[in-house]
């Protein structure tokens, strides 16, 4: 018997850890969620709006770096345009172009958010980033209303980074 409360005691501490971390989450990503809404109203400059949204993603999710992919016209090629931190790091570098292949992933319908554990494929941007001591990398398709698509890219040494259940 005393065994038995001694694990549902065990239990109910667990349970309520996991109920402070979940709320301290939640109200992180509101802050958050406030803070960048505040800068889209408030600042114009487009490079300026992903800094803050940048910032924010690295706090939340405490990943390494945030860059961004926009699409480059006549070429139609999605190509990396802003960096948090600023470049270099992960050997991406101003104009690198997104893969094809995760391009195509990417972009038309609604397509979800893609993973990578960077050593575990054979795509130059995940080898580049497995090189470069990354484990895992997020890929985010921005459909833009009335605009071209973007990717952002979320990028941590952690390989297990970027769980689906977070």
């Amino acid at each position: 018997l005393a065994e038995s409360m001694n694990t549902m005691a065990a239990a109910l501490s667990d349970s309520r850890e996991h109920e402070r971390l979940e709320a301290t989450a939640m109200r992180e990503t509101a802050e958050a969620v406030v803070t960048v809404a505040q800068a889209a109203r408030s600042v114009r400059d487009p490079a300026d709006v992903f800094r803050v949204v940048a910032t924010q993603l690295r706090r939340i999710t405490r990943c390494d770096g945030v860059a961004l992919a926009v699409l480059e016209l006549p070429s139609r090629t999605l190509r990396f345009a802003q960096f948090e931190p600023a470049p270099p790091w992960g050997g991406l570098f101003r104009g690198a172009e997104l893969d094809p292949p995760l391009v195509d992933a990417l972009t038309g319908g609604d397509p979800p958010p893609l993973r990578l554990q960077t050593a575990a494929h054979d795509l130059p941007l995940a080898a580049t980033l497995s090189g470069r001591g990354f484990g895992a990398a997020l890929l985010v398709p921005l459909p833009l209303e009335g605009g071209p698509p973007a990717v952002l890219l979320l990028v941590s040494r952690d390989d297990s980074a970027f769980r689906p259940a977070e």
